[in-house]
Formats: structure tokens, C-alpha cells, sequence
């Protein structure tokens, strides 16, 4: 047996034996007052066999009945268990100072009885009969108020069973006073309706659960198990269906709880497979739930004589199995997670109640049963292990939330980096698109996009636009002499001359090598004029040295041309040209000027 197997064999073993304290202190609860043999230790029980006596006839025959040893048992003491007669006993009552009368408690007899106080009707179940037609059987707990005050009674009890397998005198009579007994009573039913209760939310709870966790099985037969023991607490002792308002037949009510007690053996062996299937051999699952279902049948359509006389053997073949079960889990299974620990706890408490429930009513044991405390304590369990996985799922949901926003978070700060270096990588893709390389005004493609918007605009608006196109005076001869390194530094410098004469609204180009382009919107012959002029004198009174030029500096020649009303252009390649004309009438002319 591994370790981790025999600390929850510990573990169920502990809670058993707290599950048998707290039944004992129910049981206690259930017994009202005091047995009637220890209120007079000289009581001496005899029976009259096949005679149904009245108290007067009893109380006259005492001495010469049979005497017996309580429990006193059917089964064991006539050739069958179908059997009818009277108890009786002479009973020495204390008496009460206060007033208030004596009642007698009878928990329930196997049978249907009549009982006696002195010549006092007290209590009853069913009705007693000398033939299994004339018997009604029944179950149930009875409390009766003694009104005879005299201190020693005759205490007779009638009792019949032609349908039961453990027929006879087996349960005690208890003696106390009334409203005790009545408030211990109801004290009782309440908690076992607690415990019921708490067991069938239980399963309405985890069948949801299971229903709503996309039909989870495992978690469905645990509520439908946990209902059907709900359901049978319901039928059997303290037989809480008997104070309803339904009036259920014995026979209906027995034949309830044993199809339950079989029901839930086999959802219980259902159930296992599924927790333990890799440790388990199938054929003999099903071979006991075939023996289930046979018995299942037999409860449905027989006698209960017929069908207790097979339950024993199927319920003792069924514990079997979960014993084999349990072995086979601990010497296979090395590791249990938190379910299978729960349910393995669980379920090996149900079973060490139902061996001790098989006892107490096999043998007519004076005690408390415990498969329903049991039933009770394995919800706990499962109420236990689903808040602890609930919990830890909360937090392991929190820690992820705690990682999701700090990996959003440098997140965040990598695209925004990223951001900012795709803008600045989009900004300088777009200088390289729009602005010359060398000397950092627009380009020819820009010059292009921009003539296209501003002549579009002066023909929508009617209003001038002047065109300037610059050329580098004998710029190749300064390149043959000087290099290339030093005519791209002269085209840098002019330009910079020209840059700084511009208006704010005039759009400066590299039209091609050294050739320049201004677009000058807005403005007339008296503005294209003065602008012209002033580049050319600018650029020509810096003096950069051109020894290739007959003048030794550098100079530019500019044409220009206006649009506008009185001289419209068809298209902008019409007016390019136009400038470039002039542009050519200014280098022939001896360059150095500006014509239009």
C-alpha cells in the first residue's frame, strides 16, 4: 500500500469513528427517557403464543406465559417468522411529584402492534391480526401518555408479522415524561430532516454544477448517488415519510428503500469505475450490477419475505466489490489528486457505515444507523474539496491577471516604442519620398504633386499662380574642374540662398541636377518680377568661386511665367514649358538674370 493511500485510509478511519461519536449522540437523541427495564430492574417479560390477549386476559395470565429474554425474536425462537402473540410484563412506575403524567416511547417494532398500559390503549402501529390478511403493517415512532396512576401496571403488548424477516419483540420501550419526550422527539425529526435536507441541496447543487460543466458525468452520478441516499433516509428509520402528509402503505415504503439502497449500490459502483477506471476490471463490475438488477427486479415485483431473503446476499456481494475496489486503487493508484482524495475518503466512510448498518439490523443491534451521517459527511467533503479548488482557481486566476497586465504592460511600452520608431521610420521614408537627398528641399516628385494641387486650385479659383525655374549657370564645366564633391557643396550653398529670399507660401523644388523649380501661389507679374530678380542678385552677390565661368563666380538664370486669367494655361505641362522657355531666352541672353 503506497503512503499517500494509507494516510486517507487514516484519514477515513478518523472520520468514522467521529461519524459514529456524533450517531451515538443521535441515537441518544432518539432514545427519550429511559429503557423500562432499567426503570425496574425486576421486569420480567412473558409471551403467549398465537393468543391475542386484552390487558384484563393479560393481566389474569401473567405468571403463566412463556418467560422471555428481550430482544426476543421470531426467527430464533419458532420454526417461522410468521408469528402472532402478547407480551407481557408487570412494570413498577416511579412517581412524579410534579404533576405531569408518564408517556411511553416506541421507536418501532418489525410488525404491527397494539400497546397497553394497565387497561390504557397508548400506542399502535398498523393493525394486528391473526392471518397475514388481516394484518396491516406498519413503521413508525409512537409516543403515548400514560394516565394510569397506579405505581405498578401490566404492560401488554399484541404484536403480529407475517411480512417481515425479522419479526418480533426487538425494539425497547422507553419511559419518561411527556413534553420531555415530545420536545426530544421533535428535537430529532428536525435534525434528521436538517441532515436530509442538507444532502438533497447537496445534490441539486452538484447535479447542476455537473449539468452546467458541460455534462460532467463524475459530478452527476455523485448528486444522482447523493439523492437516492437522501431519498432512502426518507424510508427508513427514524421512518420520516410516516409524518407527512402522504400516506404511504409499509409494503410501498419497504419496498422504497430497498430499490434505493440498490440504486444507489449500483450509481455508487458507476461512479467508482469512473474515478478509478484504470484500476479496475470491468467484468466484474458488470457482473455485479447484473446481481443488482436482479435484485432490483425481485424488490419491484415480490413480497418483501421474498426479496430480503436475497438482499443480504446482494448488498454483502456489492461491499465486496468496494472492498476489492479500494485494494486494487491503493495498490495501483500512486498518486490521488484532490478529487480522487476527496471522493476516495468519502467513499471508503460510506462503506465502513454501511458494514456497520448491516450489522446493527442483521443482528437487531440497539443502535444508530450511519450511512446517511455518512452520506451527509462525504457532501462536506466534496463541498470541502470543490471551495478548496475554487479558491486556489481564484488565486492562480489572479496571478495570471497579475501576469496578463504586466506582460500588457511592457507591452504597451514596446509598441509605443515601436510606434515611435515606425513613425520616425515613416517620417524619414517619407523625406526620402518627398525632400532631395543632397539638398533637403522637396523633389522632383514632390514638385510634381504640388504643381498638380496648386494649378487644379488656381483654375478652380481664378486667382494667380507664378512658376519659376532656376538653372545653375555653366554648373558642368564647375564639376569637370572642381569635382563632383565640390558642385554637389556649391548646389548645397545656392539653394541656401535661395531659401532664405523666399516668401513663407512659395514651394521650393529640385527640379533635376542643377536645375530648380518655385512655385509661387498667389502671385502676379509684379510679385514673379521681384522675387526673380531678387534670387538672381542674391545668389550672384555671394561671389562662390567658378573659374570656368567668364564672370569668376557663380551665377543662376531664372524664367518664370504667371497663370492667370488673361493668361491661362490648358495644362501644367503647358506651363512648365512655357517657364522653361524663358528660362532658356534667360541663358542665351548671356544667363545671370531673370526673364518673364
Amino acid at each position: 500500500m503506497k503512503k499517500n493511500t494509507l494516510k486517507l485510509f487514516i484519514v477515513a478511519l478518523v472520520l468514522f469513528v467521529l461519524l459514529a461519536a456524533i450517531g451515538n449522540f443521535s441515537f441518544i437523541g432518539d432514545q427519550y427517557g429511559q429503557p423500562i427495564d432499567e426503570i425496574d430492574n425486576s421486569i420480567q417479560w412473558e409471551f403467549f403464543e398465537k393468543q391475542l390477549l386484552e390487558p384484563k386476559q393479560a393481566a389474569k395470565a401473567y405468571s403463566t406465559g412463556e418467560p422471555i429474554s428481550f430482544p426476543h425474536k421470531f426467527k430464533e425462537h419458532f420454526p417461522s417468522i410468521e408469528m402472532y402473540g402478547t407480551y407481557v410484563a408487570k412494570v413498577k412506575l416511579p412517581s412524579i411529584t410534579d404533576g405531569e403524567n408518564w408517556a411511553v416511547y416506541v421507536p418501532y417494532q418489525y410488525g404491527s402492534y397494539k400497546l397497553y398500559v394497565g387497561n390504557q390503549l397508548v400506542a399502535k402501529n398498523g393493525v394486528v391480526g391473526t392471518t397475514k390478511q388481516q394484518q396491516v403493517p406498519e413503521n413508525a415512532p409512537r409516543i403515548g401518555q400514560i394516565h394510569n396512576t397506579d405505581e405498578e401496571v401490566y404492560i401488554t403488548l399484541q404484536l403480529s408479522n407475517f411480512y417481515s424477516l425479522r419479526g418480533g419483540f426487538t425494539k425497547p420501550l422507553y419511559i419518561g415524561q411527556f413534553s420531555e419526550l415530545v420536545n426530544q422527539h421533535d428535537t430529532s425529526i428536525i435534525f434528521h430532516f436538517f441532515i436530509n435536507g442538507m444532502i438533497f441541496v447537496a445534490s441539486i447543487f452538484s447535479f447542476l454544477l455537473g449539468f452546467f460543466n458541460n455534462r460532467n458525468k463524475k459530478t452527476i452520478l455523485f448528486a444522482l448517488l447523493s439523492f437516492i441516499i437522501a431519498l432512502r433516509s426518507v424510508f427508513s428509520r427514524p421512518f420520516l415519510y410516516s409524518i407527512t402528509i402522504f400516506d404511504v402503505p409499509w409494503q410501498v415504503g419497504v419496498k422504497i428503500e430497498s430499490a434505493c439502497a440498490i440504486l444507489a449500490a449500483s450509481i455508487a459502483i458507476t461512479f467508482f469505475a469512473l474515478l478509478f477506471s484504470s484500476s479496475l476490471l470491468k467484468k466484474w463490475l458488470w457482473l455485479v450490477q447484473a446481481v443488482l438488477a436482479i435484485q432490483l427486479l425481485l424488490i419491484i415485483f415480490t413480497e418483501p419475505l421474498v426479496f430480503q431473503q436475497t438482499f443480504i446476499f446482494t448488498f454483502v456481494l456489492f461491499l465486496l466489490l468496494l472492498l476489492y475496489i479500494f485494494i486494487k486503487v491503493s495498490i495501483t493508484d500512486e498518486t490521488f489528486t484532490l478529487e480522487l482524495a476527496v471522493h476516495f475518503v468519502g467513499s471508503l466512510v460510506i462503506f465502513m457505515a454501511a458494514i456497520h448498518d448491516l450489522i446493527v439490523v442483521q443482528k437487531g443491534i440497539n443502535s444508530s444507523l450511519l450511512v446517511q451521517h455518512s452520506q451527509a459527511m462525504y457532501v462536506m467533503l466534496v463541498c470541502f474539496g470543490v471551495s478548496w479548488q475554487y479558491a486556489q482557481k481564484q488565486k492562480e486566476e489572479q496571478r495570471l491577471k497579475a501576469e496578463i497586465l504586466a506582460i500588457n504592460s511592457s507591452l504597451d511600452l514596446k509598441i509605443k516604442e515601436r510606434t515611435t520608431q515606425l513613425e520616425k521610420a515613416n517620417e524619414r521614408l517619407q523625406q526620402l519620398a518627398t525632400k532631395d537627398a543632397l539638398t533637403g528641399i522637396a523633389n522632383r516628385y514632390s514638385f510634381d504633386h504640388q504643381l498638380e494641387f496648386y494649378f487644379k486650385q488656381a483654375l478652380q479659383t481664378k486667382k494667380d499662380l507664378s512658376l519659376l525655374l532656376i538653372d545653375l549657370d555653366v554648373f558642368k564645366h564647375y564639376n569637370d574642374y572642381y569635382g563632383h564633391i565640390m558642385g554637389d557643396a556649391l548646389l548645397q550653398r545656392v539653394v541656401e540662398v535661395i531659401d532664405k529670399q523666399l516668401p513663407q507660401e512659395a514651394f521650393f523644388a529640385r527640379y533635376g541636377g542643377e536645375e530648380f523649380a518655385i512655385i509661387y501661389p498667389n502671385a502676379g507679374e509684379i510679385q514673379l518680377k521681384q522675387l526673380g530678380e531678387t534670387i538672381v542678385e542674391a545668389v550672384a552677390a555671394q561671389h562662390f568661386e567658378h573659374i570656368q565661368h567668364p564672370l569668376g563666380f557663380a551665377t543662376i538664370s531664372v524664367g518664370g511665367c504667371v497663370m492667370n486669367a488673361t493668361a491661362p494655361f490648358e495644362s501644367k505641362k503647358q506651363f512648365v514649358t512655357v517657364a522653361d522657355e524663358r528660362l532658356y531666352i534667360a541663358k542665351n541672353n548671356g544667363r545671370n538674370q531673370f526673364v518673364n
